[in-house]
């Protein structure tokens, strides 16, 4: 089995221990594109001379199961000193806070907390009561590292107990470095608990600040979060210290797997605790070295059983159980599309060094055989690789049969993919006419879409034309009607009924020869009288009054009823507005049919474009462009090359 040697460097507390290089450790197929071998390598590693015992295994065994203890801090070569302890103290702060600090302290270090009692009670308080306080009275009996059970006991109040299980640390030069790494995780664990209880001093002060010293409580806020952030920087180096003392013991296994020492491997495998893909295919390495083959497969399979490196040590474990079927099938799975990887390589020679090719129990497993030979002899263009599979190739009479045989399949192979590529050019000829077919329809109903639009638009302006030239034909004839009307109330057509009199005055009927300034020469108007009537200030049933009496309407001195130049005025306004309107709406014909339309124009110019692209000029182009012909022209390029090198390898072979 190929190796590559890696580097160890454990982060430990506050400094960097730097380890020497451990042994080479397994390479696993997803570590790089090198081949990996299914057997393990024969000669010792660089330090194998320093063994571990089995008894030092057992060792190992025992203290893990021995670190219960451990808490978030766990180590998997020291074992602490376990101490029974008993913790006393009284938690008077307001919201009752040291209580679950306490608690969190005791499941991150591991406590075991065989009993804890928490007793409420208050203060008496001053005068009638008032000033009363709760409080929790804390008794805990707990077993735990022997360390953190002396500080609680030395901070909280109490005694320390029992003993109940000694220290210990793994021996072997193999391990020193790993215990002195785990060492230092311990000294960092104890910083931590210091802080935690600094912590706890803390919450104490602040519940004994007054309401008003909030500058005081700020500073002890602050406090306590600077040390929950060095509690957060301190449990990432033991986290990091965990991580390498793990991968130390990962590589020590590597070792003993070189050293072909399986179990040793398996057990410092298992007690490294890493879960990885690595891990597991060097415990399938392991376990195939034991030839425990079903364990084995089982740890192959479980990282990707489709992995070419993964299957050849499948194969090989199933063809050393026995089971041939199965690693000829997983061979036959690494070989289904050659490419003439290594693996590849690898896994067509597994098939002469095992016997299959050579045994009459596996029938059709030479005529696979031979045609991987012969694509790994178009590859690299070897005539012995060609002469190999021309001699597995069966059901032929003779060596010459065979490869005449073999040109021929790769002749059809070339034929066929001919007639495919007609095929395909076919199939989009016929595409591209049932496309032009269905834009021609598509056009076709565009088209007969606008035509409906544009009647519609049509008839809907011919409605508004009609409107439109009825209002103005009414507006037209109230016009004439109000001039009509408004002639009649003038007889002589000027505002004096006695009109058309003399060279005088237009509204005096007897011109400039009346004595005075008033426009009757008979009589003084009266002195209530304003108007120009002669017959002014009269009886309302005068006589010779011509508009006295009910005939005030056609009055034309009279100030209320009848037709006024303000109604013409604004009559002939109106028909002046309707026939801007009648003329603009006949000359913007083509913009209200379009905005009416344009919806279906879109339709149609859409449709127009898409029939271009069927242009049958264009046929070809679209034919030749299509994917499936693309395709297929590579496909015949690809397999006339194919025939191109079979044929020359026939004849470099004699054949």
């Amino acid at each position: 089995m190929k190796v590559k040697g890696i580097l160890f460097l454990p982060v430990c507390f506050m400094f960097i221990i730097c380890f020497a290089s451990f042994p080479l450790i397994g390479q696993t197929p997803f570590d790089s594109d090198s081949t990996v071998s299914a057997n393990l390598k024969k000669t010792k590693s660089p330090g194998s001379d320093s063994q571990i015992s089995p008894s030092e295994i057992d060792n190992l065994r025992t203290q893990s199961q021995q670190n219960q203890y451990s808490g978030e801090f766990g180590t998997k070569l020291l074992s602490p000193r376990v101490l029974r302890g008993n913790v006393k103290f009284t938690d008077d702060t307001k919201s009752v806070v040291r209580v679950p600090h306490f608690e969190k302290i005791l499941g991150s270090h591991g406590c075991k907390v065989i009993q804890i009692n928490k007793v409420k009670d208050k203060t008496k308080g001053g005068f009638l009561g008032i000033g009363k306080r709760a409080f929790l009275n804390v008794s805990a009996s707990l077993e735990g590292k022997d360390f953190v059970i002396q500080k609680l006991v030395r901070h909280y109040g109490g005694s320390v107990g029992n003993e109940i299980s000694k220290g210990s640390s793994t021996e072997g030069a193999e391990f020193s470095e790993l215990v002195s790494a785990e060492q230092q995780s311990v000294k960092a664990e104890v910083a931590i608990l210091e802080m935690e209880l600094e912590i706890d001093k803390l919450l104490v002060e602040f519940n004994n600040q007054g309401t008003l010293s909030i500058g005081k409580k700020n500073e002890i806020n602050k406090k306590i979060e600077g040390l929950r952030n060095s509690i957060v920087t301190k449990k990432s180096e033991i986290a990091g210290i965990q991580s390498s003392v793990q991968q130390g013991l990962f590589d020590l296994g590597v070792s003993a797997l070189n050293a072909n020492d399986f179990e040793k491997a398996i057990s410092l495998f298992s007690f490294s605790g890493k879960e990885d893909n690595s891990m597991k295919f060097n415990m399938g390495l392991a376990y195939k070295g034991l030839k425990n083959y079903e364990t084995a497969i089982n740890y192959f399979s479980s990282i990707n059983p489709t992995n070419n490196g993964i299957l050849l040590n499948i194969a090989e474990s199933q063809h050393l159980s026995g089971k041939s079927w199965d690693a000829i099938d997983s061979l036959l799975k690494i070989l289904s599309v050659f490419q003439n990887s290594k693996e590849q390589v690898e896994a067509l020679n597994k098939l002469d060094e095992w016997k299959y090719l050579q045994s009459s129990e596996f029938p059709g497993l030479p005529e696979k055989a031979s045609k991987i030979y012969v694509e790994k002899a178009i590859i690299e263009g070897s005539t012995d690789d060609y002469k190999r599979g021309v001699s597995l190739k069966t059901n032929v009479e003779s060596l010459q049969d065979a490869s005449n045989k073999i040109v021929g399949e790769f002749q059809s192979k070339y034929s066929i993919s001919q007639n495919d590529l007609a095929a395909a050019r076919r199939k989009s000829s016929e595409r591209f006419n049932a496309e032009r077919s269905a834009a021609i329809a598509n056009l076709q109903n565009s088209r007969r879409e606008y035509d409906d639009a544009f009647l519609r638009a049509e008839s809907e302006y011919r409605y508004e034309l009609d409107s439109l030239d009825s209002k103005l034909r009414r507006a037209r004839l109230k016009l004439a009607d109000l001039e009509s009307e408004y002639a009649k109330q003038r007889p002589s057509g000027n505002t004096d009924p006695y009109g058309g009199g003399s060279s005088g005055s237009s509204t005096d009927p007897y011109g400039s020869k009346k004595p005075n300034s008033s426009t009757d020469p008979y009589a003084k108007k009266p002195s209530t009288s304003g108007t120009t009537d002669p017959y002014g200030g009269g009886s309302s049933g005068s006589g010779t009054d011509p508009y006295g009496g009910t005939n005030t309407p056609t009055d034309p001195y009279s100030s209320g009823g009848g037709v006024t130049q303000a109604d013409l005025d604004s009559a002939r306004a109106n028909v002046e507005n309707l026939e801007r309107s009648y003329r603009r709406f006949i000359s913007e014909k083509d913009r209200f049919i379009s905005e009416r339309t344009s919806s279906a124009a879109s339709k149609v110019k859409l449709a127009q474009e898409n029939y271009q692209r069927y242009d049958p000029s264009k046929q070809n182009q679209y034919v030749e462009g299509s994917q499936d012909v693309v395709h297929q022209k590579a496909v015949v390029q690809v397999n006339k090359q194919r025939l191109t090198k079979v044929q020359g390898l026939a004849r470099s072979s004699g054949y």
